[in-house]
């Protein structure tokens, strides 16, 4: 990590989905068709702000991670999805506590490591907040939204490095 800037903010959120296996995206999701394709589990980013010091940038971003949620086949495999939430909310037989387990140790225990990897270079402000969703749509996805702010290097430190 060389550069200092609002895309190593990106770079690193993409390395930490990449080493985890999901898929990345950043920017607004009303611009991507993510209905037209498969892309669970999905991290996806954006930024929120940015503030100077005289020596670090501390970059504000809001990320969203987030799995479908499968149902096993028990007292209500006949129903749809949406019916199923609608009428009797969340059973026993579906596995978004699971889910919600999986996304917050995995994503958590790679920041850990990148922070250690790059300790030099870059740092999360704590406490990083991860609110827990479930959202019903087509499908029925769980998942964190994420506040996280990363403190880099900022440019006017590296030499014109980054433009």
């Amino acid at each position: 990590m060389t550069n200092n800037h609002i895309g190593t903010a990106f770079e690193i959120i993409k390395d930490i989905a990449t080493q985890l296996g999901w898929n990345y995206s950043h920017g607004q999701l009303t611009d991507m068709g993510l209905k037209a394709i498969t892309v669970y589990p999905l991290c996806h980013a954006t930024i929120q702000s940015v503030s100077l010091t005289d020596q670090t940038a501390t970059i504000g971003m809001n990320i969203a991670i987030a799995d479908v949620v499968n149902y096993l086949k028990t007292e209500n495999e006949d129903q749809t999805l949406r019916t199923t939430y609608a009428e009797i909310g969340y059973t026993d037989n579906q596995n978004y506590a699971h889910i919600l387990q999986n996304l917050y140790v995995a994503f958590t225990r790679e920041l850990w490591a990148y922070e250690q990897t790059y300790f030099n270079q870059i740092q999360f402000a704590r406490p990083i907040s991860m609110t827990p969703f479930i959202e019903d749509d087509n499908d029925v996805l769980a998942g964190y939204t994420i506040s996280l702010s990363i403190t880099l290097i900022n440019p006017w430190v590296t030499d014109g490095d980054c433009y």
